[in-house]
């Protein structure tokens, strides 16, 4: 299994082919990965197509600028041992992902306010990190100012691997899912139609595909952002900035307004979009930030504890003020699940960090068993492969009306996302052997 030395966002797409038991970087594979990406001493697996989605790693600078009495920056040149938190951050944010679809492609099939609706609700919520995971991972890479990234080797090379996987996976769902499985029994007329629906589908694609797209669309800003990461100070005021504008300010708001709404000043919101400062909103913020944790060293345990504290408590949040809401309006609300919500952004953080600090240290015991290292780099290798192929089998389970609800989906939604899970990693295994069909998982 590979990682590619420089991709970008929840997108890294995996197709890397290293040697799981030799950790040098291959520079000289063009095997395609999505894939996370690592921060505070990162790695370069040279797998250099397919990391956009699900995180790579890669190791190049060397500075250390201290900020605060306890926090200091720290670039960490030459460190070629791979980052293997990194593998597990991508399996779990890749298995989170199916546990969001898994309970969100479920809820409108039940009734609000049931049991089974309360279930798919959690499990959605505990999930919504996911994204942002993987977005800030690939940052982690892709905006080290000490890399060489021309723009032609953006386009060349990047943009245009993930255009590849956006047209097979888009020819995919629309052909043999739309049509072979067709998980809801529609009917369909050949005609006319079916040349302009599936020229639709080719060019839209399946839900769940979005994140290529929006992948594509960091790829462009690479240049820009790396003008940003270049200077710690210019990074920190773009950080601050965003976060406040994009993430805090509404999140605030729509407290207000949903909590207390006799001080809620309407127009608020609308007073900041008349700045339009376009350039903080999106997901651009993630992807720098995911840069600035990595080269971010937080010295005092205290503070990690309580950023670990703080995101927990935002993960129940998120469920408790989306129910408390819901059942206030009697319709479900969604204002506090966006991947842009503060509180979202704050479990986002607090796992990230989580993973860079404590699961390293445990890794470093585990991986002390060749089997475990073996296996831990082969499911990382199937991670953006399980991403694309998921819908796949939650389509087929629906179409034999098998669910995430079909027992109580409070314990059986997330065994359920697992079973799809493996489903995927072993279709994305068998895939990998055939040269056609490995450079589109």
């Amino acid at each position: 299994m590979e990682q590619i030395e420089n991709e970008s966002v929840m997108l890294n797409v995996l197709n890397n082919n290293e040697d799981s038991t030799n950790n040098t970087i291959n520079t000289n594979d063009d095997s395609f990965d999505l894939e996370l990406i690592t921060s505070e001493e990162l790695v370069v697996n040279t797998d250099e197509e397919n990391q956009i989605l699900l995180a790579e790693q890669n190791v190049e600078s060397n500075e250390t600028i201290n900020y605060y009495e306890e926090i200091e920056i720290s670039e960490n040149i030459g460190l070629k041992e791979r980052q293997y938190w990194i593998d597990a951050l991508r399996i779990l944010a890749s298995y989170m992902v199916v546990l969001v679809n898994s309970s969100s492609y479920a809820i409108n099939d039940v009734h609000i306010f049931s049991s089974s609706w309360y279930g798919l609700m959690f499990w959605d919520a505990m999930s919504r990190a996911c994204v942002p995971l993987f977005i800030m991972i690939s940052g982690t890479l892709f905006l080290n100012p000490k890399k060489d990234i021309p723009i032609s080797k953006i386009y060349k090379k990047y943009i245009f691997r993930i255009l590849k996987c956006i047209i097979f996976w888009n020819v995919f769902y629309g052909t043999v899912v739309k049509y072979l499985v067709n998980p809801f029994k529609t009917q369909h007329k050949w005609g006319y139609n079916i040349v302009t629906d599936f020229i639709t589908d080719v060019l839209y694609g399946k839900f769940h595909l979005w994140y290529l797209y929006m992948g594509i669309g960091l790829y462009m800003v690479i240049p820009i952002l790396r003008a940003i990461t270049s200077n710690m100070k210019t990074l920190k005021y773009y950080l601050g900035l965003g976060v406040t504008v994009s993430y805090f300010i509404p999140f605030i708001s729509n407290l207000i307004r949903d909590i207390l709404p006799s001080l809620y000043i309407g127009k608020l919101n609308g007073v900041f979009a008349k700045f339009m400062i376009c350039i903080t909103i999106g997901f651009s913020i993630y992807y720098t930030l995911g840069y600035f944790l990595s080269v971010y060293e937080i010295k005092k345990k205290s503070i990690l504890n309580w950023i670990y504290i703080f995101g927990l408590v935002n993960l129940f949040f998120t469920y408790g003020i989306k129910m408390i809401l819901s059942i206030k309006k009697q319709e479900e609300y969604i204002f506090y699940d966006d991947y842009n919500a503060f509180n979202v952004f704050s479990v986002a953080v607090a796992i990230f960090l989580f993973f860079k600090y404590y699961v390293k240290e445990l890794l470093n015991k585990l991986l002390l068993i060749k089997r475990f290292k073996i296996l831990l780099l082969a499911l990382s290798n199937l991670s953006f492969g399980v991403y694309l192929i998921h819908i796949f089998y939650f389509e087929i389970f629906f179409a034999l009306n098998f669910h995430s609800y079909t027992f109580n989906p409070f314990i059986f939604s997330p065994i359920f996302a697992l079973f799809i899970w493996v489903c995927g990693a072993v279709t994305v295994y068998f895939m990998k052997q055939v040269p056609i069909l490995r450079n589109f998982v």
